[in-house]
């Protein structure tokens, strides 16, 4: 899974934080798929939760505590669903 900013004026676009906006697919030994990126997804929520956008959504408990996690490996379905919900608000 990864993340692209904008076109740039040659038409190209990179992911976002480099590393940090690149993910690799796992599979839990529960069998769960879940994502982690280069930085073993440290701080990738910080302040996400302060955001005007993120602010009007109505999220899961799950939502909630996926928020608060500092680091490791994230559920790629609960990463998914939260990413839909803030694209579908913008």
């Amino acid at each position: 899974m990864i993340f692209l900013g904008e076109e740039g004026s040659a038409g190209l676009t990179s992911p976002i934080g480099m590393g940090q906006g690149k993910f690799v697919i796992k599979r839990s030994p529960a069998g769960e798929k879940t994502v982690v990126n280069e930085m073993q997804n440290n701080h990738l929520f910080k302040d996400l939760k302060k955001s005007p956008t993120m602010k009007s959504l109505s999220l899961t408990g799950k939502e909630k505590l996926l928020l608060m996690r500092s680091s490791g490996e994230v559920s790629l379905d609960e990463i998914s669903g939260l990413v839909r919900k803030i694209v579908s608000k913008k």
